[in-house]
């Protein structure tokens, strides 16, 4: 589990600094795109086990920060994640019935994410 924090983490720290770097220079939204491309194709079932509740609290944070960061390249990744993960998810569900604050937090900025960049397509 600490191995996939530690990943969790180093991917969300990456796409957060390709989603904010500056127009000019070195563009790095590409790199963060196929990244979250990478992800959604290759690696869900991380995620999805994060998920679970019997996983630690920071496990179920950094699963959820990641995919805050993957919608957070845009409207295009933020459609992807949209149409690959499963919402219906029921330990999704399930976690909003928790009463930790950073799972609460990040399912709602999972959400906002998700509807301001899918919006944005529009």
């Amino acid at each position: 589990q600490d191995v996939v924090l530690l990943c969790f983490q180093c991917l969300k720290l990456v796409l957060l600094h390709a989603a904010s770097s500056p127009p000019v220079g070195v563009a790095l939204q590409p790199v963060g795109v196929a990244l979250v491309q990478a992800i959604l194709r290759d690696h869900m079932k991380p995620i999805y086990s994060s998920l679970l509740t019997r996983v630690p609290n920071r496990l179920i944070a950094a699963g959820l920060q990641l995919l805050v960061a993957m919608v957070m390249q845009g409207p295009g990744a933020a459609r992807e994640v949209q149409r690959a993960f499963n919402f219906s998810y029921k330990p999704l569900q399930l976690l909003l019935g928790r009463t930790h604050r950073v799972q609460v937090w990040s399912l709602c900025q999972l959400g906002l994410a998700v509807q301001l960049n899918c919006c944005a397509l529009a």
